[in-house]
């Protein structure tokens, strides 16, 4: 059974000339009257093209990091480096001069940061050695051998020209920390806990005799308190080794004390 053919369109123009395409560009109010959102991109917006003035004067470091939500911050307690941040609970090795209670406060903070920012100490200028100025001392300097010499790995010099240590695993007490003004940081001491018993056996194979040894290592339990941001200058000094004791006495409840 035939079908029936449908006359077919021409497509293109019979002319020869060849015919200019004109575009027109029309904007109507129904998207404003319903609702939806401009017809113009983000890019050619009013807005986009008067953009605010920077300001003219620079955020300090601490003004960046105390824009931010949270902080960390890194610090040296009794030779061991942690990382904190506000509210954690700290179990370290139990420390025998303070109670359950008391605050400490964290000396050797050497970084403080955000999700956004990081602010390390860095060393202060009376720590870096100076630099040779006799001529004696500049001629022994320059001096070179033509030999390699052989270090052992456990050197003795930590510290290089600049100042910063070789190796901050080996001798953490070395590396630089922010003034007591600028980070601040405490800790307060929950309660005192031993852990898991555990037992060593001992014996003499000649005697004929076995000896157990049971003991439980002791732990105190640390609460880290908020992180203050100071206004200072971020630099470095020399402080205490120790942790310093504020002794407040707290009362605290719901805590099981040793």
């Amino acid at each position: 059974m035939p079908f029936p053919i449908a006359p077919t369109r021409l497509l293109f123009s019979r002319s020869s000339k060849p015919v200019a395409a004109s575009w027109r560009c029309s904007f109507s109010s129904t998207s404003r009257d319903q609702g939806l959102p401009p017809t113009l991109p983000k890019h050619e917006r009013l807005s986009a093209l008067s953009p605010k003035p920077l300001p003219s004067t620079s955020a300090s470091p601490l003004e960046l990091l105390a824009s931010q939500p949270s902080h960390y911050i890194t610090c040296l307690l009794m030779g061991r480096r942690y990382t904190l941040t506000s509210h954690d609970v700290l179990t370290v090795p139990k420390l025998k001069s303070v109670r359950a209670g008391q605050r400490i406060s964290l000396t050797r903070i050497l970084e403080v940061g955000s999700r956004d920012y990081t602010l390390r100490a860095g060393p202060s200028p009376s720590s870096i050695p100076p630099r040779p100025t006799s001529a004696v001392s500049a001629k022994l300097s320059s001096f070179q051998t033509s030999t390699p010499l052989l270090r052992p790995p456990m050197a003795r010099t930590i510290i290089d020209a600049s100042g910063v240590p070789r190796d901050w695993q080996r001798h953490p007490d070395s590396l630089p920390y922010f003034k007591e003004g600028e980070v601040k940081a405490e800790v307060l001491v929950l309660e005192h806990i031993k852990g898991k018993m555990f037992e060593v056996e001992k014996f003499k194979r000649r005697k004929g005799y076995r000896r157990t040894l049971r003991s439980k290592l002791e732990f105190t339990k640390l609460r880290v308190g908020d992180i203050i941001l100071g206004s200072g200058e971020s630099a470095s000094t020399s402080g205490e080794t120790t942790p310093k004791v504020l002794d407040t006495e707290l009362e605290i409840e719901g805590e099981k004390r040793v």
